[in-house]
């Protein structure tokens, strides 16, 4: 499923959409954002992303306040340009996996 909202501002017409998608394991993705990344010539790199505050107030708030997210790498730029997805973390531990999840770790 796709959702997609456009804002005008003045002439220009920004496009915010949030996917709500299944992964290869069956769970679901709550895609909140996208980013570009921005490689320096001395090798370094950063991620530059936004969130719209709609999709962020739908995602989990921890129990200290936190919101997990994750930032994964596109196989290729979108039509925007965008190399990134971010989307909500909802990792939860199996009883087998002594592996701390970051609930655990951050609350």
């Amino acid at each position: 499923m796709r959702i997609t909202d456009s804002v005008h501002y003045g002439e220009s017409i920004y496009i915010l959409h949030t996917i709500i998608m299944a992964d290869t394991q069956g769970t679901t993705r709550h895609f909140v954002g996208s980013g570009k990344e921005k490689v320096f010539d001395n090798g370094g790199s950063v991620i530059n992303f936004s969130i719209k505050k709609a999709d962020l107030d739908a995602c989990k708030l921890s129990e200290k306040g936190y919101y997990f997210l994750t930032i994964s790498a596109r196989k290729e730029a979108d039509q925007y340009g965008n190399t990134h997805s971010v989307y909500e973390n909802t990792f939860e531990k199996k009883e087998t996996d002594s592996t701390p999840t970051t609930t655990e770790l951050f609350g």
